[in-house]
């Protein structure tokens, strides 16, 4: 067992991991050069989901972790995720019952809308497709808000936060034994996990393990308050889009999930957009956007686990705040060992590293 273990990140996955190791126990530091979701975090539109998820083992373990998303926030009042549901055509294949049935065998609610339905749920709205799912059970938070949360647990649970830029892992007698700061100052450790984002690949590569990326680049932003007229998350073949409780649309671009299409929209493309599908937001002013190179391992799943380097671990993963709960439970069970089976083999990083 680890007894001090340094986490490199503190966007959502870094500070749900430190949370975890901290609440078992654990010594926890967490570095990060920059304040709390400036990162990748930050460029997140935070919908936590599954419904259009087309690999039926890949649905399965992001349903575990939307579970634990629902447990967190029963058993915390604060957590600042909202369970409003997600209405999705983007990805829905031409017999959307089979997606429906799919995720009925994993015991995720979600059914079928025709084009009445969705008339119903967004009056006023245009440009409608004729099918869609609804996934009633699917959340949303805003990115600054959960991050800040998220650290705030870890930081009652006793772990460190250090301000603080991570030049090199440190190795000794072939293991790891800490890392060493920008400004040349060393902190121990008999583990690290590395949840830096886009800076994961680099620091591993430092340390000899291979991590290939494919291109990531999203663009997300969001509007100044607006009357409420979106109740549900909405996926579309052009956008994702949520309102907050203060009235924001916050919005990104699908097409950047794809390595062809990485920023494949730009701002004013997808303001309008949103404007051809909601004409009530026509010429809202957007209060803020961000450019972010998200994480993505090369075959797009999650990169997870012990390392071929005793004592360090890696998470890793496109979806980071969908499945920020489950990532921190598996690493705390591979590092402290516990109740669980820890990471799943499909995503551990030895596919891409080889055996640790």
């Amino acid at each position: 067992m680890a007894d001090s273990i340094i986490v490199i990140g503190a966007g959502i996955l870094g500070s749900m991991i430190a949370w975890q190791l901290a609440d078992r126990g654990a010594q926890v530091t967490v570095l990060d050069a920059g304040a709390a979701c400036e990162q990748a975090s930050e460029g997140s539109l935070c919908w936590l989901n599954v419904a259009s998820c087309a690999d039926e083992t890949y649905a399965a373990f992001r349903i575990r972790s939307l579970r634990l998303w629902h447990e967190i926030a029963a058993r915390t009042p604060d957590c600042p995720v909202a369970f409003k549901g997600s209405v999705v055509w983007t990805g829905v294949p031409d017999a959307p019952e089979r997606q429906v049935a799919m995720m009925g065998r994993l015991g995720w609610p979600v059914r079928g809308l025709e084009r009445a339905d969705l008339n119903r749920l967004f009056p006023g709205a245009q440009n409608l497709p004729d099918q869609a799912l609804f996934a009633p059970e699917e959340g949303a938070a805003h990115p600054a808000q959960i991050v800040a949360w998220a650290r705030e647990q870890a930081d009652a649970a006793g772990a460190r936060f250090v301000a603080a830029e991570v030049s090199v892992l440190d190795t000794a007698a072939g293991r790891i034994t800490g890392a060493t700061l920008r400004d040349g100052r060393r902190v121990a450790a008999d583990a690290v996990v590395v949840a830096a984002g886009r800076a994961t690949a680099t620091l591993l590569e430092g340390a000899g393990i291979s991590l290939p990326q494919r291109p990531g680049a999203g663009l997300t932003g969001w509007t100044a308050p607006c009357a409420p007229v979106i109740g549900h998350t909405v996926s579309t073949d052009r956008l994702d889009f949520w309102q907050d409780d203060a009235g924001r649309v916050l919005f990104t671009s699908p097409a950047a999930k794809t390595p062809e299409n990485a920023d494949g929209m730009g701002l004013d493309e997808m303001v309008a957009a949103l404007a051809s599908l909601f004409p009530e937001l026509a010429g809202a002013p957007v209060e803020r956007a961000f450019s972010r190179t998200r994480p993505l391992p090369e075959d797009g799943f999650p990169a997870l686990g012990q390392t071929p380097l005793p004592g360090l671990f890696v998470a890793c993963a496109h979806s980071g705040m969908t499945l920020a709960p489950i990532i921190a439970a598996c690493l705390a069970d591979d590092i402290l060992g516990g109740p669980g089976s820890g990471t799943p083999a499909p995503y551990s990083i030895v596919r891409f590293a080889g055996p640790p």
